[in-house]
C-alpha cells in the first residue's frame, strides 16, 4: 500500500469526502508521491503512447503548422516558442527539426511547462544537438512573465486532459457531486446532494446524467490568456475530448491499459476527456476578441496540413520502413484509431 494511499486515507477522515478534482490532484501532482511528479510516463515501457512518439510524420506537420503561421505573420526576426507539457521532448525534436530545415530555429526562443525533473533532463538531452537554448518552468504565470515581447506560438499534445476534474450528476429531480470516500478499508465513489451545480450545467437535463468540469483547466487558460493579451499569438492544444454530449470520462491508465481509478494510486495516469465546448463558452465570456476556429477532428487537421504526401516522401526515401509509416498513418488519422476521438483547439490573437 503506497505512502499516498494513506495520505488521502487519513484526508478523507479527517475532511471527509474529497472532490474528485481534489483526489486527482494528489494522485497526480503530490510533491513527493505524486504520478506526474516522479515517474516516466510515456513510451512503450511506460504507461501510454502519445502522437509523437507513433512517428516523427505527427511532428513534422505540427512544425509546418507554425512554419506557415510564422510567413503569414510576416516572417519576423524573432519569435516566442512555447509548449506545455513536453513529455519525452519528441515533439518538440521534430518540430525543430522543421524549423532547421527552414532556418528558422535561432529566430525562436523556446519556453516549456514541465514539473517533472526526470522528464527535463530526457528533454535537454535530446534537445541539445540543436544548439537552442530552452527555460523550463513550473508554472504558467512565471512562464508568461518571462516572455519577450514577441510573437507568440504554442502548442499542448495531450496537455490539457491531465487538469483533475469535477463530476456532478442529476437525479432525483437534484444535483448531486460525485465524491470519494472511504469505508471499511477501501475508497469508493459516493454521490453527495449539493445547492447548486457549476455555472454553465443545465437547470433541469436528462436523470442520471453525469456533467464534468475543470476549474483547474479554466483557471490556466484564464492565465494563459490575461499573460498573452498584449501579444500577438497562435496556438494548437491537441486532445481527446468531446464537443457534444455529455458523461463519465474519467480513467485510469497503467501499462497502456485501463484500470480502476483506485489501483496503484500515485503510480498509474488519472485523465478524462476534455470539455471543448465548456472551454469555447468559457472564451466567448472571459476573451471575446479571441479567435478560435472550429474544432476539427486530428485526422482532417493531419490530412488538411498534407500528411499523405509526406508520408509518401518517406516511404519513397525508405521502403523497408514503408509498413511503419503505413502504420504510423493509420494510427494518426483514422477514424478508428486517433483520427477522430482527437481533436485539434485553435487559437489565435493577431
Amino acid at each position: 500500500m503506497s505512502s499516498l494511499h494513506h495520505i488521502l486515507e487519513k484526508k478523507i477522515l479527517k475532511e471527509g469526502p474529497l472532490k474528485i478534482s481534489t483526489f486527482m490532484d494528489l494522485c497526480l501532482f503530490h510533491p513527493h508521491h505524486g504520478y506526474y511528479r516522479k515517474s516516466l510516463p510515456l513510451g512503450g515501457s511506460g504507461d501510454f503512447i502519445t502522437a509523437p512518439e507513433i512517428s516523427q510524420l505527427f511532428g513534422e506537420m505540427i512544425g509546418l503548422y507554425f512554419v506557415d503561421l510564422w510567413e503569414k505573420l510576416g516572417a519576423p526576426i524573432s519569435f516566442n516558442f512555447i509548449e506545455f507539457g513536453p513529455g519525452n521532448g519528441t515533439l518538440l525534436r521534430d518540430i525543430m527539426g522543421v524549423f532547421q530545415k527552414f532556418s528558422l530555429l535561432n529566430k525562436a526562443q523556446f519556453f516549456l511547462l514541465e514539473i517533472n525533473p526526470r522528464l527535463r533532463q530526457k528533454q535537454d538531452l535530446l534537445w541539445r544537438p540543436f544548439g537552442v537554448p530552452c527555460r523550463w518552468f513550473d508554472e504558467i504565470s512565471t512562464l508568461l512573465t518571462a516572455l519577450s515581447s514577441l510573437p507568440t506560438f504554442f502548442v499542448g499534445n495531450e496537455f490539457l486532459d491531465v487538469f483533475p476534474i469535477n463530476q456532478h450528476i442529476f437525479k432525483e429531480t437534484r444535483w448531486w457531486e460525485r465524491c470519494i470516500t472511504f469505508e471499511t478499508g477501501s475508497f469508493k465513489v459516493e454521490d453527495i446532494p449539493c445547492s447548486t451545480p457549476p455555472l454553465g450545467f443545465p437547470n433541469n437535463p436528462p436523470t442520471q446524467t453525469i456533467f464534468e468540469s475543470s476549474p483547474a483547466q479554466e483557471d490556466f487558460f484564464q492565465k494563459l490568456l490575461q499573460g498573452l493579451k498584449a501579444f500577438s499569438f497562435s496556438g494548437l492544444f491537441i486532445d481527446y475530448g468531446y464537443e457534444d454530449g455529455e458523461g463519465d470520462s474519467l480513467q485510469a491508465i497503467s501499462q497502456h491499459k485501463f484500470s480502476s481509478i483506485f489501483d496503484k494510486i500515485g503510480d498509474q495516469d488519472l485523465t478524462a476527456h476534455v470539455n471543448f465546448k465548456r472551454l469555447n463558452t468559457l472564451l466567448k465570456q472571459k476573451a471575446p476578441h479571441i479567435q478560435r476556429q472550429q474544432l476539427l477532428s486530428q485526422g482532417l487537421f493531419l490530412r488538411n496540413l498534407g500528411i499523405d504526401i509526406r508520408a509518401q516522401m518517406l516511404i519513397q526515401s525508405n521502403p523497408n520502413l514503408k509498413k511503419n509509416f503505413e502504420e504510423a498513418l493509420f494510427r494518426l488519422t483514422d477514424p478508428s484509431q486517433m483520427g477522430t476521438l482527437f481533436k485539434v483547439f485553435n487559437l489565435h490573437n493577431t
